[in-house]
């Protein structure tokens, strides 16, 4: 392992103050802005009502096979409480895929209450690796991810459920990641040290973990750090 102990925070939506031993990996939209440093790009179904276009999708097939500090698809996904009509973010969801298995890239996911879509997509479609972001459920869900080679980002917090921290507790070594989703009431400092309490880990030790699992997920484009 490297000894850099950097805190990389896997999945937001701005960049907080700089610091030489934390990363943001900030999600963006085509349509809003894009990031520098590393970041992903993909159309969030919460903010996409209409079908994409081809324009629109060339956006993101363009970002992230022209510009090396763009990592992932992503994110994208399904939300069944919000955003727009189902059979749309479906289609949405569908025509990004496309890209990123086109592209060999891998994809960050939005999910609410359409795992099972989610699943059945993954197992129809996917030719890239997945991590559903910012996941909160427990640990039988997580299971049903995992064993099919989803990984899952977290963000451990000070009022975590019962159910959270067993589920956090399960989570395989090799199968997870940390993230704000730029909620900074929780700093992701903070959340490396829950998750570092409840796995029995000490901070260097997870931040290396968390390190090798970026490297592992977002390949050549990220490996060199």
């Amino acid at each position: 392992m490297q000894d850099h102990k950097l805190i990389i925070d896997f999945h937001c939506h701005s960049r907080a103050e700089s610091s030489v031993d934390r990363m943001e990996i900030v999600s963006c939209d085509p349509l809003k802005n894009i990031s520098e440093g590393f970041h992903t790009i993909g159309y969030h179904p919460w903010w996409h009502h209409e079908h994409l276009t081809q324009k629109e999708l060339f956006l993101i097939e363009n970002e992230i096979s022209g510009n090396n500090n763009c990592l992932a698809i992503g994110e994208c996904g399904l939300d069944k409480l919000k955003g727009a009509a189902e059979e749309i973010q479906t289609s949405n969801f569908l025509k990004q895929i496309e890209i990123a298995n086109r592209l060999k890239a891998p994809v960050i996911i939005h999910c609410v209450k359409r795992y099972n879509e989610v699943i059945y997509l993954y197992k129809k479609h996917a030719q890239t690796q997945w991590t559903v972001h910012g996941f909160s459920r427990n640990k039988i869900l997580a299971k049903s991810l995992l064993d099919l080679g989803i990984r899952l980002s977290v963000a451990p917090h000070h009022a975590m459920t019962l159910s959270m921290t067993e589920m956090l507790r399960y989570l395989p070594h090799d199968m997870f990641f940390l993230e704000t989703d730029s909620d900074r009431r929780t700093p992701i400092r903070e959340r490396y040290a829950l998750m570092a309490q409840i796995k029995s880990f000490n901070i260097e030790d997870l931040a290396d973990i968390v390190h090798e699992n970026v490297c592992a997920f977002f390949g050549p484009k990220f490996i060199n750090l």
